[in-house]
């Protein structure tokens, strides 16, 4: 070789590390850092705000009655779309029904009424539906009925009729924001106890039992600067709404109405009137199976494509509240329902479970020791002398002493004897599954092959045909936490952590309140389980890796009663259950593909103790987005703001932070 050849490679080698070197310090200090790639402000105050990124470099904001598709890269708008102006005239909800078969409930024991949420003060006051004179129940002889279930219901529905009689004349009399919440409460109840009643008398095949309801005797009185009137549309739709995006077609529930628009247009394809607020949502196989609250305080499932409506009519009460109303000093009252039926979905044909109660037992433990003294002892030991840290400690002593004071420090537990059946309701002959009995209240969840019914620490596995498949144990119950109902917030609905389970080809993931479990999906068999109280999501990143989002807490917060937690965060490998690394720090995390994101939200000690004296002092939020080192846990970068987002969503090297009034979509190249 050459002297200038020579000399020429090496200028190349020494050009080439010179540029390597220069590029590995621009993106450690620049490069991987987020930029702003979308940010747009809005004053509308019609309802909150919705925002869904729905697929590559598109996002999509709806405010008030009006979507608007976002390009990422370049930040202006595709297309806008007016909900407004196809529901101007709505047409009549959608009535004709598709039946399903099901099956005719035994007589059972009447269940307490469910302990309704209050409604806020400047709700609409629901006027109570007065049941018409009880039906005379025909001679046991005659109906072929049992006669003690016969003079029980004439009982059960004599009362109920005194009861309406006394809500009607109270509803004249309302003045004040909490006389109506009082009397929304209240009616609220009745309306549970009707809906039980009904349940109750189905045996009895009298078909005027279903349709006693009627008007109130008296309009419902006007509360002037208390009740809210629906006057225009926009009152009146935005009490929730959500996106859902499915290949070329973007669904958007709002209120009683459903819309299916083109992804590429705008152009509203369907609207599909309801027969009343949307309540629930799952994706199907091919359709958007919608679960809409009626009038009498019931359900109607309707599929939906956007070429075809079908709907079925609930066969069952819907689910009411797991705890009545406990007093104080003594724990929940689990709410033992006589007939429910639950609906379910992902990816795959409505699965129905039909769930009737078939033997009561209710059993008291302690879950809670010590006492306040104790605690606050505790907390001291612990306290650092850092004001916010310090206040947390105490916080936590002092919540945790309310829950012993309201529930006496125990807990009641629904050890009941069930009977479930599963039905595929639009699956004109399909086969129902044999009936299962389970201890416990049942909880009915979907994955794209299993339907999985979870009673105390039971666990039942079914295909989409209805047959059962196998039957294994879990080491806790599961858990039924706030974090838990977020996750089923409409919004999330396309998120992988709906549910307490998640599967991949060959696994399935489930948690309980103490454990992750990993079965062998076609088996069931144990393979593997990391323990960790207080587990509230488990994601998979599509290469064979799990991130645990868990609370980590003491042996109280194992039964949701509080205890000290700190968040942590986990990496581990899903074909051994090896944990490669643990942070605690993260209070929320997000996976989408190989990218890994955490948010931590924190407040400065000195400005909540202020707030307590000066309440006009609202401490200032510190909010952090992270991006992850999938490697280490090591933070990338970070992006802060001193506000919290209404919603968090990451897809790829993009995450969408939705405020109440801006929309931002960040970008990083961070690897």
């Amino acid at each position: 070789m050459s002297t200038k050849a020579i000399e020429t490679l090496i200028k190349t080698v020494v050009a080439l590390f010179v540029l390597t070197m220069a590029t590995v310090f621009w993106y450690y200090t620049l490069g991987r850092k987020p930029k702003l790639a979308l940010s747009t402000r809005f004053t509308e105050k019609s309802g909150e705000p919705v925002a869904q990124l729905i697929g590559p470099g598109e996002v999509l904001l709806l405010l008030g009655t009006k979507a608007t598709l976002y390009d990422v890269a370049s930040g202006a708008s595709k297309w806008t779309a007016d909900l407004h102006a196809t529901a101007a005239a709505p047409a009549a909800p959608v009535a004709k029904a598709t039946p399903a078969p099901a099956a005719k409930p035994a007589p059972v024991p009447a269940a307490k009424p469910a302990a309704a949420s209050a409604v806020k003060a400047g709700a609409k006051v629901t006027a109570a539906s007065a049941p018409a004179s009880p039906p005379a129940v025909a001679a046991a002889t005659e109906e072929k009925t049992d006669p003690l279930l016969a003079k029980r219901v004439e009982r059960r529905f004599a009362k109920l009729q005194t009861w309406a009689a006394k809500l009607n004349q109270k509803r004249a009399t309302l003045k004040t924001p909490l006389q109506v919440e009082a009397f929304n409460v209240e009616a609220a109840k009745y309306h549970a106890e009707l809906a039980e009643a009904r349940a109750e008398a189905a045996p009895l095949h009298r078909p005027e039992l279903s349709a006693m309801a009627i008007p109130a005797t008296a309009p419902v009185p006007e509360v002037e600067a208390f009740t809210r009137q629906r006057e225009d549309f926009d009152e009146e739709w935005h009490r929730k709404s959500c996106i859902l995006a499915d290949g070329a077609t973007v669904w958007i529930l709002q209120g009683s109405h459903a819309f299916a628009l083109d992804r590429g247009t705008g152009r509203i394809v369907k609207d599909v009137p309801l027969v009343g607020d949307f309540a629930d949502a799952y994706f199907g196989a091919d359709c958007l199976y919608v679960a809409a609250t009626t009038p009498d305080g019931g359900r109607q499932i309707a599929r939906l494509t956007t070429t075809d409506i079908r709907v079925l009519p609930a066969a069952g009460p819907a689910a009411h509240s797991r705890f009545a109303g406990g007093e104080p000093g003594r724990p929940a009252e689990p709410n033992l329902q006589p007939l429910r039926t639950e609906y379910r979905a992902a990816r795959s044909e409505l699965v129905q479970a039909d769930i009737r109660l078939l033997e009561r037992k209710v059993t008291e433990r302690q879950i809670m020791s010590g006492d306040a003294v104790s605690d606050m002892e505790e907390a001291d030991k612990k306290t650092t002398g850092g004001s916010a840290s310090d206040a947390a400690i105490f916080s936590q002593a002092l919540a945790k002493d309310a829950v012993r004071e309201a529930t006496g420090g125990k807990e009641r537990i629904d050890e009941s004897t069930y009977e479930v059946m599963l039905r595929r309701p639009f699956i004109t002959g399909s086969t129902a599954s044999a009936p299962v009995r389970v201890q416990g209240r049942p909880e009915i969840f979907s994955t794209a092959t299993l339907d999985l019914v979870i009673a105390g620490q039971t666990l039942i596995a079914f295909d989409h045909a209805n047959k059962k498949l196998w039957e294994s144990k879990l080491a806790q119950p599961i858990s039924f936490g706030d974090e838990f109902e977020e996750e089923r917030a409409p919004n999330a609905l396309t998120a992988t952590t709906a549910v307490p389970c998640l599967e991949d080809s060959d696994r399935l993931y489930l948690f309980d309140r103490a454990f992750l479990n990993t079965f062998e999906r076609a088996t069931g068999k144990l393979l593997w389980r990391i323990p960790s109280i207080g587990i509230r999501k488990v994601q998979l990143d599509g290469s064979g890796t799990i991130y645990i989002l868990s609370s980590n807490g003491t042996a109280e917060s194992l039964h949701g009663y509080g205890g000290n937690t700190e968040p942590v965060t986990m990496k581990v490998d899903a074909r051994t259950g090896r944990i490669a690394w643990k942070l605690e720090k993260y209070e929320n995390c997000f996976v989408s593909g190989g990218n890994l994101y955490a948010s931590r939200e924190t407040r400065n000690g000195e400005d909540v103790v202020n707030q307590v004296f000066d309440r006009s002092k609202a401490p200032q939020t510190r909010f952090k987005l992270y991006k992850l080192s999938t490697r280490s846990g090591e933070p990338q970068w970070e992006w802060f703001q001193t506000r919290r987002p209404l919603s968090i969503e990451s897809e790829g090297k993009k995450v969408s932070l939705l405020f109440a009034d801006e929309l931002q979509v960040i970008k990083s190249i961070a690897l």
